[in-house]
């Protein structure tokens, strides 16, 4: 190993390489949900977009979903996610065109 490869990473660990998948939810409730299981599964090695709670109290009509990636180290939790919530989740981004 050379000098400069220990300099970036002091404690000889690597990150896991994150990987982004996205849910359609209606409810704020659901939101929290997905975001115990990751909790659960990954401790604290996940992401999640911001600002949900937001915009899910300020969507017109309320059931309308709207599209939220989490980014997780292990995708193998989308199938669990969608399983036990009944879920739309996929590992593409939602096609935004006309918004």
């Amino acid at each position: 190993m050379d000098d400069m490869s220990k300099h970036a990473d002091p404690l000889g660990k690597t990150a896991s390489e994150l990987h982004r998948f996205y849910v359609r939810v209606r409810t704020v409730d659901q939101w929290y949900e997905i975001m115990r299981e990751c909790r659960a599964w990954f401790g604290r090695h996940w992401q999640c977009q911001g600002k949900i709670r937001r915009k899910l109290r300020n969507t017109n009509p309320p059931t309308t979903p709207i599209s939220v990636w989490f980014a997780v180290p292990d995708l193998r939790i989308c199938t669990w996610i969608a399983t036990k919530m009944s879920l739309e989740v996929t590992t593409r981004a939602p096609d935004t065109a006309g918004k």
